[in-house]
């Protein structure tokens, strides 16, 4: 009789057809900070150029990232609707015209689908559920996140029982005393 609030995965065909198979009605969520990861490596997936994928220079792979962050906060088909037209034409400006039907193709075929969309942007989120506050949507990776900027200062630790001392003197204590008194920015 358990039921999960929803599972957080990578893009897996494989995991979305098993939890559906389980559980038909679950809320099946992908990571956005994977996404994102994604879409930054578009050009070399699978560790080699793709044909027709034209190099991006920092700036336009920062605005489009921008551009299509903002298409992650669609809440419902409406918003939806807006968002993309408005991503497509920010796309037109941010590629060169000879590669925008390749790039538009590339968003199409991994991320508007009707199998992922719902799950990358906050369509279907529960009220309150979204990543305004945060950079992601995954919020253990936005744990993790925070423990490494906080607790190991965004240093590589080396050794075993200094994290365990960390998590039993620090990480536990932090979250059972600090209370947020406003939003982050």
């Amino acid at each position: 009789g358990w039921s999960p609030l929803f599972f957080m995965i990578d893009k897996s065909y494989a995991e979305n057809g098993a939890i559906l198979s389980v559980w038909p009605n679950m809320v099946i969520r992908l990571c956005q900070f994977h996404v994102i990861q994604a879409i930054l490596w578009w050009q070399t997936e699978n560790g080699a150029p793709e044909p027709g994928r034209r190099h991006l220079k920092h700036t336009a792979k920062y605005l489009l990232l921008w551009s299509f962050r903002r298409l992650q906060r669609a809440r419902d088909k409406k918003s939806w609707e807006n968002e993309l037209q408005i991503f497509i034409e920010h796309l037109k400006c941010i590629v060169p015209a000879s590669s925008f039907s390749n790039v538009l193709n590339y968003f199409e075929t991994n991320w508007f689908s009707e199998t992922w969309r719902d799950l990358w942007t906050d369509i279907g989120l529960p009220r309150g559920h979204n990543q305004d506050r945060i950079s992601t949507n995954n919020f253990t990776e936005h744990a993790f996140k925070k423990f490494d900027e906080i607790f190991l200062e965004n240093r590589a630790n080396k050794s075993a029982y200094r994290l365990v001392l960390i998590i039993a003197n620090e990480w536990f204590d932090y979250f059972a005393r600090w209370q947020p008194s406003h939003p982050k920015k």
